[in-house]
C-alpha cells in the first residue's frame, strides 16, 4: 500500500479480521495459557488479602522447573525463529537512537549473569528476555501495526471470555458480593492488564473499523466494566489517564469540550445532592470499593520499597542480576522486615535497578519517554491512528509500573510493549512496516 494512502486516518479499510488473524490469535493464546500458567480454578482459590499470596508465589517464580512452561517458551521460540528464517533478504535495521538503548539494554541484561548473585535463576530469567525478544523481533518483522492491534484484541478477548466462562461454571462470579474481585484464568490484577488491553484496542478498533464502531464500543464498554471488577486500582487509574491523554492527542477541542463538561456537571450534581457524604463517597470510589489498614501505605508497598532499599545501595551500579532479586532469602528477609510475604517490588523501575543497578534503570526509563515521544509524534505528522494505540499503551505501561512490577512474568501485555518497542525501534530493508 503506498506510503501516502497510509497516512491518512485509518478509517478507509477492511472491515473483518481474517481467519489468520484468528488462528494465530489462539496459538498464541495457548502458548501463554501454559507459559503463564493460566489456571480455570484462580476464582476459587483467591486468598482474601492482597499479602496471602503464598500460593501465587508457588506457581511463579520460586516454582520448580515447570515443563509445560519450558515447552511453551521452546515452542514461541522455534516459530520466531522459523518466521524469521522466512524472511529471505530482509535486513533488519536500527532507526533512530531508540534502537541503540534497546540494545544496550540487552546487552546488560545479558551481561549480569557476570555479577549475579543467584545464577540458575538469573539463566531462567534470560531464557525469557530472549523468548520474548526472538518473539517481539518476529512479530515486527511479520506484522503491520494494525494486525498487531487486530491480535491484541482478540488474544486479550478471548483471555477475557474464557475467565467469564470459568467463574460461571465455578459458580464464583458474584459482582454484587462487596468483597469480589473478577480473576478468571490469573490473579486479579494481572486480569486487570488483560481487561486494559481489551479497552484500549477497543477503543482504537471504532476508528479503524468504522463499520463495527458499534461493536467495538461495546467491547470498550465491557472491558472497562470487568477491569472496575477485578478492583485493580493502580490499573484503573493508569488506563482511564492513558485514554485521557489518547483522547487529547487525536480528538479535537470540540470533541474533548462535550466529555469535560459531562464530568464537571456529574461533580457538581454529587456535591449538591449530598455534600456531607461526598468525601467518604470519593475515597470509597478513589479505591474501587476495597476496604484495606494498609490504603494510607499504598497497600504495604511504601515500607516495602524502604526494605529494599538497602539491597539497592549495597548495588547501585550492577544490581543481582536480571530479574533475580527475588531469591527465597530476599523474599524472607525483606518479609521480616516490612511484614509482607511478596515476589516483587510492585514497582517496575525499582525492579529494574534492583536487577541492573541505577544504570539499568535509567536506560528503561529512557527507552519509554523515547517511544513515547516518538509515537506521538508519528501520529502528529501522519495522522495514522496505529500510532496513537501504541501512545496509549505505552503511556498506560509506564504509569502502572510505578506501582506495579510489569517486567515479571510471561504474560500478553509484555510481549506487546517489547513488539510495539520493536515496531518504532527497527526497520527491515529500510522500508517501514509500521505503516497500514
Amino acid at each position: 500500500m503506498p506510503i501516502m494512502k497510509a497516512r491518512l486516518d485509518s478509517t478507509i479499510i477492511s472491515n473483518r479480521i481474517d481467519r489468520k488473524t484468528w488462528l494465530i490469535s489462539i496459538v498464541v493464546f495457548c502458548i501463554f495459557y501454559f507459559a503463564a500458567p493460566y489456571d480455570v480454578f484462580t476464582s476459587q482459590n483467591l486468598t482474601p488479602t492482597d499479602f496471602q499470596v503464598v500460593s501465587q508465589i508457588k506457581k511463579g517464580f520460586l516454582q520448580e522447573n515447570n515443563i509445560f512452561r519450558t515447552l511453551s517458551l521452546f515452542f514461541l521460540c522455534a516459530i520466531s525463529i522459523f518466521s524469521l528464517l522466512r524472511t529471505d533478504r530482509r535486513r533488519i535495521c536500527i532507526t533512530g537512537i531508540l534502537g541503540y538503548f534497546i540494545l544496550l539494554y540487552l546487552f546488560l541484561a545479558f551481561f549480569s549473569i557476570a555479577w549475579a548473585e543467584n545464577f540458575g535463576l538469573t539463566i531462567k530469567k534470560l531464557s525469557v528476555l530472549a523468548a520474548f525478544t526472538l518473539a517481539a523481533i518476529a512479530a515486527a518483522v511479520q506484522f503491520n501495526f494494525r494486525q498487531i492491534i487486530n491480535l491484541t484484541f482478540l488474544i486479550s478477548m478471548i483471555t477475557l471470555i474464557i475467565s467469564i466462562v470459568s467463574e460461571l461454571v465455578l459458580g464464583t462470579f458474584n459482582p454484587i458480593d462487596p468483597d469480589y474481585r473478577f480473576s478468571g484464568l490469573m490473579y486479579p490484577n494481572i486480569q486487570a492488564w488483560n481487561c486494559v488491553l481489551v479497552l484500549i484496542s477497543s477503543i482504537v478498533m471504532i476508528r479503524i473499523y468504522v463499520h463495527r464502531r458499534y461493536f467495538y464500543s461495546l467491547m470498550s464498554i465491557a472491558g472497562l466494566i470487568l477491569l472496575g471488577l477485578t478492583r485493580s486500582r493502580t490499573a484503573f487509574a493508569s488506563a482511564l489517564f492513558a485514554i485521557f491523554v489518547y483522547w487529547l492527542l487525536v480528538g479535537t477541542k470540540r470533541r474533548f469540550l462535550f466529555p469535560l463538561m459531562i464530568c464537571i456537571c456529574a461533580l457538581v450534581m454529587i456535591f449538591f445532592v449530598d455534600r456531607s457524604s461526598l468525601l467518604n463517597q470519593s475515597k470509597n470510589l478513589f479505591f474501587l470499593g476495597r476496604k484495606s489498614p494498609y490504603n494510607a501505605t499504598l497497600t504495604g508497598r511504601i515500607p516495602l520499597w524502604k526494605s529494599t532499599l538497602p539491597y539497592l545501595a549495597d548495588r547501585p551500579f550492577r544490581g543481582y542480576g536480571y530479574n533475580s532479586f527475588w531469591t527465597p532469602y530476599h523474599v524472607r528477609e525483606i518479609a521480616m522486615r516490612s511484614n509482607f510475604f511478596l515476589s516483587n517490588s510492585h514497582n517496575g523501575y525499582l525492579e529494574n535497578a534492583l536487577s541492573l543497578g541505577l544504570p539499568g534503570a535509567f536506560i528503561w526509563v529512557t527507552i519509554f519517554i523515547i517511544a513515547i515521544q516518538k509515537s506521538s509524534g508519528l501520529y502528529i505528522k501522519t495522522k495514522n491512528i496505529v500510532y496513537a494505540f501504541s501512545f496509549c499503551v505505552l503511556v498506560w505501561w509506564s504509569l502502572n509500573m510505578l506501582l506495579e512490577s510489569l517486567v515479571q512474568g510471561v504474560y500478553l501485555y509484555k510481549l506487546l510493549i517489547y513488539v510495539i518497542l520493536s515496531k518504532l525501534a527497527f526497520q527491515i530493508n529500510g522500508k517501514n512496516k509500521l505503516y497500514i
